[in-house]
Protein backbone atom coordinates (compact mmCIF):
# COMPACT_ATOMS: atom_id res chain seq x y z
CA UNK A 1 0.00 0.00 0.00
CA UNK A 2 1.46 3.43 -0.89
CA UNK A 3 0.13 6.67 -0.30
CA UNK A 4 -2.10 8.68 -2.26
CA UNK A 5 -0.30 11.25 -4.94
CA UNK A 6 -1.91 14.16 -4.71
CA UNK A 7 -1.30 16.19 -7.93
CA UNK A 8 -0.24 19.71 -7.17
CA UNK A 9 -1.77 21.99 -10.08
CA UNK A 10 -0.25 24.82 -10.96
CA UNK A 11 -1.68 27.46 -8.37
CA UNK A 12 -2.70 30.52 -11.09
CA UNK A 13 -4.42 34.27 -10.22
CA UNK A 14 -7.48 33.80 -11.69
CA UNK A 15 -8.34 30.71 -9.94
CA UNK A 16 -9.18 33.09 -6.96
CA UNK A 17 -11.58 35.31 -8.88
CA UNK A 18 -9.52 38.35 -7.03
CA UNK A 19 -8.49 40.54 -9.75
CA UNK A 20 -5.25 40.47 -10.56
CA UNK A 21 -4.21 44.13 -9.43
CA UNK A 22 -4.96 42.68 -5.89
CA UNK A 23 -1.79 40.28 -5.87
CA UNK A 24 1.32 41.43 -4.80
CA UNK A 25 4.25 39.61 -6.30
CA UNK A 26 8.08 39.71 -5.60
CA UNK A 27 10.32 41.61 -7.93
CA UNK A 28 13.05 39.58 -7.30
CA UNK A 29 14.22 35.58 -5.80
CA UNK A 30 15.06 36.95 -2.74
CA UNK A 31 13.50 37.11 0.82
CA UNK A 32 13.68 41.16 0.70
CA UNK A 33 11.30 40.81 -2.42
CA UNK A 34 9.15 38.56 -0.25
CA UNK A 35 8.77 41.03 2.52
CA UNK A 36 8.31 43.88 0.20
CA UNK A 37 5.29 41.99 -1.27
CA UNK A 38 3.82 41.20 1.64
CA UNK A 39 4.11 44.71 3.08
CA UNK A 40 1.96 46.29 0.10
CA UNK A 41 -0.49 43.04 0.55
CA UNK A 42 -1.05 44.73 4.57
CA UNK A 43 -4.04 42.79 6.63
CA UNK A 44 -6.56 40.43 4.58
CA UNK A 45 -4.43 40.78 1.20
CA UNK A 46 -3.24 38.50 -1.43
CA UNK A 47 1.15 37.66 -2.52
CA UNK A 48 1.31 35.34 -5.11
CA UNK A 49 5.12 33.95 -5.39
CA UNK A 50 5.93 32.54 -9.25
CA UNK A 51 8.22 29.58 -9.50
CA UNK A 52 11.88 30.09 -8.55
CA UNK A 53 14.15 29.00 -5.22
CA UNK A 54 13.77 32.20 -2.98
CA UNK A 55 17.56 32.56 -0.33
CA UNK A 56 15.77 32.98 2.61
CA UNK A 57 18.82 34.61 5.19
CA UNK A 58 16.42 35.14 7.87
CA UNK A 59 13.30 33.62 9.25
CA UNK A 60 9.97 35.47 6.76
CA UNK A 61 7.60 36.12 9.18
CA UNK A 62 4.20 36.61 7.84
CA UNK A 63 2.66 39.09 10.55
CA UNK A 64 -0.39 40.89 8.57
CA UNK A 65 -3.48 39.06 9.55
CA UNK A 66 -5.82 37.32 6.82
CA UNK A 67 -3.45 37.03 4.25
CA UNK A 68 -3.31 34.86 1.79
CA UNK A 69 0.03 33.68 0.17
CA UNK A 70 -0.01 31.40 -3.12
CA UNK A 71 2.67 29.67 -4.35
CA UNK A 72 3.20 28.14 -7.86
CA UNK A 73 4.20 24.27 -7.39
CA UNK A 74 7.94 25.75 -7.92
CA UNK A 75 8.31 28.32 -5.67
CA UNK A 76 10.41 27.31 -3.34
CA UNK A 77 11.89 28.84 0.02
CA UNK A 78 14.93 27.35 0.90
CA UNK A 79 16.97 28.27 4.01
CA UNK A 80 20.81 29.46 3.74
CA UNK A 81 21.42 27.62 6.72
CA UNK A 82 19.60 25.25 8.68
CA UNK A 83 19.55 27.20 11.85
CA UNK A 84 17.19 29.20 9.94
CA UNK A 85 13.23 29.08 10.72
CA UNK A 86 12.01 29.59 7.27
CA UNK A 87 8.37 30.66 7.56
CA UNK A 88 7.26 32.11 10.63
CA UNK A 89 2.88 32.62 10.96
CA UNK A 90 2.33 35.43 13.39
CA UNK A 91 -1.17 36.34 12.14
CA UNK A 92 -4.42 35.05 12.46
CA UNK A 93 -6.12 33.97 9.96
CA UNK A 94 -3.19 33.25 7.59
CA UNK A 95 -3.56 30.99 4.46
CA UNK A 96 -0.32 29.28 2.97
CA UNK A 97 -1.08 27.36 0.00
CA UNK A 98 1.50 25.64 -2.62
CA UNK A 99 5.33 25.56 -3.19
CA UNK A 100 7.72 24.11 -1.48
CA UNK A 101 9.76 25.23 2.26
CA UNK A 102 13.22 23.50 2.30
CA UNK A 103 14.94 23.66 5.70
CA UNK A 104 18.36 22.85 3.58
CA UNK A 105 19.46 19.92 6.06
CA UNK A 106 21.20 17.35 3.45
CA UNK A 107 23.05 15.09 6.31
CA UNK A 108 21.13 12.12 7.66
CA UNK A 109 22.89 11.61 11.01
CA UNK A 110 19.96 11.80 14.07
CA UNK A 111 22.36 14.18 15.97
CA UNK A 112 20.81 17.62 15.69
CA UNK A 113 22.70 20.18 13.95
CA UNK A 114 24.04 22.96 16.33
CA UNK A 115 21.10 25.29 16.77
CA UNK A 116 18.75 23.35 14.18
CA UNK A 117 15.48 25.40 13.71
CA UNK A 118 12.16 24.11 12.77
CA UNK A 119 11.05 25.02 9.32
CA UNK A 120 7.77 26.40 9.84
CA UNK A 121 6.19 27.92 12.90
CA UNK A 122 3.53 28.81 13.72
CA UNK A 123 3.36 31.08 16.70
CA UNK A 124 0.65 31.91 19.06
CA UNK A 125 -2.55 32.89 16.52
CA UNK A 126 -5.11 30.74 15.30
CA UNK A 127 -7.18 30.42 12.07
CA UNK A 128 -3.74 29.69 10.01
CA UNK A 129 -4.56 27.23 7.32
CA UNK A 130 -1.29 25.54 5.13
CA UNK A 131 -2.38 23.41 2.07
CA UNK A 132 -0.53 21.47 -0.69
CA UNK A 133 2.31 22.56 0.63
CA UNK A 134 5.56 20.74 0.94
CA UNK A 135 8.23 21.23 3.47
CA UNK A 136 11.97 19.01 3.23
CA UNK A 137 14.63 18.96 4.94
CA UNK A 138 13.99 20.61 8.21
CA UNK A 139 16.93 20.80 11.17
CA UNK A 140 14.62 20.12 13.20
CA UNK A 141 10.78 19.66 13.39
CA UNK A 142 8.94 20.42 9.99
CA UNK A 143 6.24 22.49 11.23
CA UNK A 144 5.66 23.32 14.97
CA UNK A 145 2.43 25.09 16.10
CA UNK A 146 1.47 26.27 19.15
CA UNK A 147 -2.41 27.40 17.73
CA UNK A 148 -5.57 26.08 19.29
CA UNK A 149 -6.90 26.36 15.68
CA UNK A 150 -5.12 25.31 13.01
CA UNK A 151 -5.49 23.07 9.58
CA UNK A 152 -2.88 21.32 7.73
CA UNK A 153 -4.47 20.13 4.70
CA UNK A 154 -2.44 17.68 2.15
CA UNK A 155 1.01 18.70 3.24
CA UNK A 156 4.06 17.03 2.82
CA UNK A 157 6.52 16.71 5.20
CA UNK A 158 10.03 14.76 3.67
CA UNK A 159 12.86 14.04 5.77
CA UNK A 160 12.27 15.95 8.88
CA UNK A 161 15.50 15.30 11.61
CA UNK A 162 12.42 15.80 14.16
CA UNK A 163 8.94 15.02 14.79
CA UNK A 164 7.03 15.87 11.01
CA UNK A 165 4.05 17.92 12.15
CA UNK A 166 4.02 19.05 16.50
CA UNK A 167 0.63 21.04 17.80
CA UNK A 168 1.46 22.16 21.31
CA UNK A 169 -1.39 23.85 23.19
CA UNK A 170 -0.70 24.99 26.66
CA UNK A 171 -2.64 27.99 27.81
CA UNK A 172 -4.84 27.87 24.84
CA UNK A 173 -8.05 25.66 23.95
CA UNK A 174 -7.61 23.31 20.67
CA UNK A 175 -10.93 24.37 19.61
CA UNK A 176 -10.47 23.47 15.97
CA UNK A 177 -7.17 21.40 14.97
CA UNK A 178 -7.41 20.10 11.71
CA UNK A 179 -4.44 17.54 10.12
CA UNK A 180 -6.14 15.54 7.11
CA UNK A 181 -4.57 14.25 4.20
CA UNK A 182 -1.10 14.83 5.27
CA UNK A 183 2.06 12.29 4.24
CA UNK A 184 4.72 12.35 6.21
CA UNK A 185 8.43 10.36 4.92
CA UNK A 186 11.39 9.90 7.04
CA UNK A 187 12.91 7.00 5.94
CA UNK A 188 15.93 8.17 4.96
CA UNK A 189 16.93 8.52 8.92
CA UNK A 190 18.83 5.74 10.20
CA UNK A 191 17.05 2.88 12.84
CA UNK A 192 17.86 3.63 16.73
CA UNK A 193 16.10 2.84 19.77
CA UNK A 194 17.24 5.95 20.88
CA UNK A 195 16.76 8.80 18.22
CA UNK A 196 14.33 11.44 19.15
CA UNK A 197 11.38 12.19 16.28
CA UNK A 198 8.26 11.04 14.98
CA UNK A 199 5.29 11.46 12.44
CA UNK A 200 2.48 13.23 13.93
CA UNK A 201 1.83 14.72 17.92
CA UNK A 202 -1.03 16.88 19.48
CA UNK A 203 -0.20 17.21 22.64
CA UNK A 204 -1.53 19.83 25.13
CA UNK A 205 -1.07 20.88 28.68
CA UNK A 206 1.46 17.34 29.46
CA UNK A 207 2.26 18.12 33.28
CA UNK A 208 2.46 21.63 35.24
CA UNK A 209 6.06 21.85 34.65
CA UNK A 210 6.22 22.64 31.36
CA UNK A 211 2.51 23.60 31.13
CA UNK A 212 2.79 27.49 32.70
CA UNK A 213 -0.29 27.00 33.59
CA UNK A 214 -0.30 28.78 37.59
CA UNK A 215 -2.29 30.50 39.30
CA UNK A 216 -3.27 32.16 42.57
CA UNK A 217 -6.76 33.24 43.77
CA UNK A 218 -7.63 35.75 45.90
CA UNK A 219 -10.50 35.37 48.56
CA UNK A 220 -13.29 37.31 45.89
CA UNK A 221 -12.82 34.82 43.94
CA UNK A 222 -10.80 36.02 41.38
CA UNK A 223 -8.10 34.05 39.40
CA UNK A 224 -4.77 35.82 38.37
CA UNK A 225 -2.39 33.91 36.06
CA UNK A 226 1.37 33.21 36.07
CA UNK A 227 3.88 31.66 33.23
CA UNK A 228 6.11 30.40 36.33
CA UNK A 229 5.34 28.58 39.53
CA UNK A 230 7.42 31.34 41.61
CA UNK A 231 3.88 33.35 40.25
CA UNK A 232 6.51 36.50 39.07
CA UNK A 233 5.58 36.64 35.58
CA UNK A 234 1.59 37.10 34.56
CA UNK A 235 0.74 35.09 31.79
CA UNK A 236 -2.60 35.91 29.56
CA UNK A 237 -5.07 33.16 29.66
CA UNK A 238 -7.20 33.73 26.71
CA UNK A 239 -10.36 33.07 28.39
CA UNK A 240 -13.39 33.95 27.44
CA UNK A 241 -16.78 34.12 29.45
CA UNK A 242 -18.30 30.74 29.20
CA UNK A 243 -15.40 28.58 29.11
CA UNK A 244 -15.04 25.29 31.14
CA UNK A 245 -11.80 25.53 33.17
CA UNK A 246 -10.02 22.84 35.35
CA UNK A 247 -7.87 23.35 38.23
CA UNK A 248 -5.38 20.51 38.51
CA UNK A 249 -3.92 21.55 41.90
CA UNK A 250 -4.42 23.73 44.47
CA UNK A 251 -3.28 24.94 47.88
CA UNK A 252 -6.37 24.70 50.53
CA UNK A 253 -8.66 26.51 48.15
CA UNK A 254 -12.39 26.60 47.68
CA UNK A 255 -12.09 24.86 44.08
CA UNK A 256 -12.47 21.61 43.80
CA UNK A 257 -9.18 20.35 41.01
CA UNK A 258 -10.44 17.83 38.27
CA UNK A 259 -13.85 19.38 38.66
CA UNK A 260 -15.11 21.95 35.31
CA UNK A 261 -15.65 25.09 36.59
CA UNK A 262 -16.97 27.63 34.54
CA UNK A 263 -15.72 31.67 33.73
CA UNK A 264 -17.72 34.23 34.82
CA UNK A 265 -16.32 37.30 34.17
CA UNK A 266 -13.01 38.67 32.29
CA UNK A 267 -11.62 41.50 34.09
CA UNK A 268 -8.38 41.56 32.54
CA UNK A 269 -6.53 39.42 30.16
CA UNK A 270 -4.59 37.87 33.44
CA UNK A 271 -7.51 38.01 35.63
CA UNK A 272 -10.67 35.89 35.50
CA UNK A 273 -13.96 34.66 37.47
CA UNK A 274 -15.83 31.48 37.80
CA UNK A 275 -19.20 29.74 38.72
CA UNK A 276 -19.88 26.21 39.58
CA UNK A 277 -22.64 26.04 36.43
CA UNK A 278 -22.46 27.26 32.93
CA UNK A 279 -24.45 30.61 33.71
CA UNK A 280 -24.49 30.72 37.04
CA UNK A 281 -23.57 32.62 39.57
CA UNK A 282 -19.75 33.49 40.14
CA UNK A 283 -18.14 32.39 43.34
CA UNK A 284 -17.47 35.63 44.64
CA UNK A 285 -15.85 34.35 48.39
CA UNK A 286 -13.20 31.87 48.14
CA UNK A 287 -9.85 30.60 50.17
CA UNK A 288 -7.00 32.39 49.23
CA UNK A 289 -4.40 30.12 47.94
CA UNK A 290 -3.03 29.47 44.28
CA UNK A 291 -2.31 26.12 42.35
CA UNK A 292 -0.54 24.81 39.46
CA UNK A 293 -1.95 23.72 35.47
CA UNK A 294 -4.89 25.44 35.03
CA UNK A 295 -6.22 22.95 31.92
CA UNK A 296 -8.99 24.17 29.73
CA UNK A 297 -11.10 21.73 28.01
CA UNK A 298 -10.08 20.83 24.51
CA UNK A 299 -12.73 20.24 21.85
CA UNK A 300 -12.18 19.31 18.89
CA UNK A 301 -8.93 17.32 17.27
CA UNK A 302 -8.86 15.79 14.05
CA UNK A 303 -6.41 13.54 12.26
CA UNK A 304 -7.40 11.38 9.53
CA UNK A 305 -6.45 10.60 6.20
CA UNK A 306 -2.59 10.67 6.83
CA UNK A 307 0.31 8.84 5.81
CA UNK A 308 3.82 8.24 7.70
CA UNK A 309 6.49 6.31 6.46
CA UNK A 310 9.73 5.82 9.14
CA UNK A 311 12.53 3.52 8.56
CA UNK A 312 12.26 1.67 12.09
CA UNK A 313 9.57 0.44 14.20
CA UNK A 314 9.11 0.24 17.68
CA UNK A 315 7.15 -2.12 20.09
CA UNK A 316 6.56 0.60 22.57
CA UNK A 317 3.66 3.53 22.14
CA UNK A 318 6.55 5.95 23.01
CA UNK A 319 5.82 9.50 24.28
CA UNK A 320 2.13 7.55 24.74
CA UNK A 321 3.70 5.94 27.60
CA UNK A 322 5.21 8.76 28.93
CA UNK A 323 8.60 8.31 27.13
CA UNK A 324 10.00 10.01 24.09
CA UNK A 325 10.78 7.78 20.98
CA UNK A 326 9.11 7.39 17.48
CA UNK A 327 5.76 7.02 17.48
CA UNK A 328 3.74 7.94 14.15
CA UNK A 329 1.45 9.55 15.61
CA UNK A 330 0.48 10.84 19.37
CA UNK A 331 -2.43 12.27 20.90
CA UNK A 332 -2.34 13.52 24.42
CA UNK A 333 -4.80 16.26 25.68
CA UNK A 334 -6.31 15.86 28.86
CA UNK A 335 -9.82 16.96 29.03
CA UNK A 336 -10.65 16.35 25.35
CA UNK A 337 -14.33 16.74 24.23
CA UNK A 338 -14.10 15.00 20.68
CA UNK A 339 -11.53 13.63 18.93
CA UNK A 340 -11.40 11.75 15.47
CA UNK A 341 -8.42 10.01 14.94
CA UNK A 342 -9.04 8.01 11.69
CA UNK A 343 -7.99 6.33 8.03
CA UNK A 344 -4.68 6.88 8.89
CA UNK A 345 -1.68 4.45 7.33
CA UNK A 346 1.20 3.81 9.25
CA UNK A 347 4.55 2.03 7.57
CA UNK A 348 7.10 1.66 11.08
CA UNK A 349 7.18 2.96 14.45
CA UNK A 350 3.89 2.59 17.02
CA UNK A 351 1.10 4.51 16.58
CA UNK A 352 1.23 5.41 19.84
CA UNK A 353 -1.89 7.25 20.30
CA UNK A 354 -2.75 7.86 23.98
CA UNK A 355 -6.74 8.43 24.70
CA UNK A 356 -6.38 9.32 28.37
CA UNK A 357 -8.68 11.60 29.95
CA UNK A 358 -10.53 12.07 26.91
CA UNK A 359 -13.97 12.40 26.12
CA UNK A 360 -15.82 10.47 23.36
CA UNK A 361 -12.50 10.12 20.95
CA UNK A 362 -13.30 7.45 18.22
CA UNK A 363 -9.69 6.08 17.04
CA UNK A 364 -10.09 3.42 13.92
Amino acid sequence: MSAPSYSFAAQTISAYGIAETEWKIPSAETRAALVSAASAAGANGYVYVPAGTYSITSTLEISDSGQTWVLHPGAILKASATNITVLRISAANVKFIGGTIDGSRTSRARTPDSGAANSVVIQNVDGVVLRDVIVKDAAASGISSNSGAVTLDRVKVNQSQDTAITVTANLRNLTGVNITGCTVDRTEYPLDADYEGGGIKVLAHQGSATSGAYYSVSTAGVFTTYSNSGRTTLENHGLSVGDPVMFRTNSGTTYVPGRYYYVKTVPSATTFTVSATSGGTGITSAIAGDGEAVWYLQTHVNISGNWIFQSYSTTTSGEASGNTGQECIVLQCTGLRQATVSGNHTQGGSMGISAAQCWRVSIT
